[in-house]
């Protein structure tokens, strides 16, 4: 466990219990899906809940987190996801922990380094607005204080995210406190043009929009990218960290941007698979990355579980009035998103409304496609998406001016 004490030392947080995880498979009579093998599993496909009461001993401290042993690697869990899309919950109510997880080996509870008398003292913190409005603020305060928030910087192009700290976990004003030193910098979330409204999604040559077709992990990073506030410097070229990213393709600086920002992440394989289709759930999480996540809203479709890997995104971007379920109640996480849901979703996303009457007036103007009618449940948001326009807002809806 010498890699586990070295990786919390650095941390300044103190190990206070392992737990060795086993998920042992039996074979039962019962079984309607095999599993073609039985013994012990180093991993699932999907979340495991698992809740950790906080032995008493050990309750009353700051800063908790889950270090894990696995693979020769040492992790840290936390309320972020990670590429695997597990974090965990504590609830001080109770004092439990609850990890959602699908790798299993030596795990241990952390929390903040205790104060010793010779520790004691000021700490200097540092806030980094990290280009944003507010230069270089530096303080000190006693050790075992809470930080005061400082008044929110702003940056042009960008949301502020919080204060992130140098793990990339987001500063608790509320409950984390000062044991060391710390320098916190200033996290950006991409913003999207809301502004102006151009064409953001086109046809096929054949005169085809192809509104029941999938669309691509590559194709749903770079419609994203062009539709920034804080668009790529077209000179630059900003690579990934994925094994599979070709530098030379068409989408892998839209990829590299992306990730630079948190909006993208790939596999635990070091991939990220531009070419696969993507899933309502995947599209709905980097939808979600474009605001400032609340973790905890609650679930409203049948299918997606509390222990699903994208559950705080999908209900995030229901509550936000993104994303839609179907009658039964479900949300489909699994399936593949059509180029309709996506137009439907993201005009929702940057609070553009078709103005049917403009559309009425003017198709024979309009783009038009030879396989989408007007009946078409999205057609009008295909219209809005597929037709740059100069219009007029109101509340609620908006009011086309002229084509571009």
């Amino acid at each position: 466990m010498g890699k586990v004490k070295s990786k919390s030392r650095n941390d300044n947080k103190t190990i206070g219990i392992y737990l060795d995880m086993i998920v042992e498979k039996f074979y039962r009579v019962t079984e309607v899906i095999g599993w073609d093998y039985e013994g012990l599993i180093e991993r699932t496909n999907g979340l495991i809940k698992i809740m950790i009461p906080i032995p008493s001993e050990l309750q009353g401290k700051s800063g908790y987190a889950v270090y894990r042993y696995h693979g020769d690697t040492v992790n840290i869990i936390n309320q972020v996801p990670n590429a695997d899309g597990e974090y965990l919950v504590f609830n001080q109510s109770d004092w439990t922990i609850t990890l959602y997880a699908k790798n299993f080996s030596v795990y241990a509870i952390a929390y903040d380094s205790p104060v010793s008398v010779s520790d004691e003292g000021e700490m200097t913190i540092t806030f980094n607005s990290n280009e944003g409005s507010t230069s270089l603020t530096t303080y000190s305060l006693n050790r075992g204080e809470l930080l005061t928030e400082p008044i929110e910087p702003t940056r042009a192009g960008y949301i502020f995210g919080g204060w992130a700290k140098e793990d990339g976990t987001l500063w608790n004003f509320s409950t984390d406190k000062v044991y060391s030193d710390i320098n916190l910098t200033a996290k950006w979330i991409l913003e999207l043009d809301k502004e102006n409204h151009f064409a953001y999604m086109q046809g096929y040559p054949d005169k085809t929009f192809r509104q029941e077709r999938s669309m691509t992990r590559a194709e749903v990073t770079v419609m994203f990218a062009r539709l920034l506030v804080e668009k790529m410097n077209m000179d630059t070229r900003y690579p990934s960290s994925f094994k599979d990213v070709d530098a030379s393709k068409w989408y892998a600086d839209a990829i590299g941007y992306m990730e630079k920002f948190g909006v993208i992440t790939g596999y635990s394989d070091g991939t990220f698979r531009p070419d696969a289709t993507i899933t309502r759930a995947e599209f709905a999480t980097i939808a979600a990355r474009f605001d400032k996540l609340i973790v905890g809203e609650p679930i409203v479709f049948t299918d997606v579980k509390e222990n699903h890997w994208a559950r705080d995104y999908i209900s995030f971007a229901n509550t936000k009035g993104w994303i839609k379920g179907y009658p039964d109640g479900t949300f489909k996480p699994n399936n593949n998103i059509t180029r309709a849901e996506v137009v439907s979703l993201v005009n929702r996303m940057l609070e553009r409304t078709s103005d049917k009457g403009f559309v009425n007036l003017n198709k024979d103007n309009l783009n038009q496609y030879t396989d989408l009618q007007g009946q078409y449940w999205a057609y009008y948001d295909i219209m809005e998406a597929t037709n740059g326009h100069d219009y007029e807002k109101s509340s609620d809806s908006e009011t086309w001016l002229k084509q571009k």
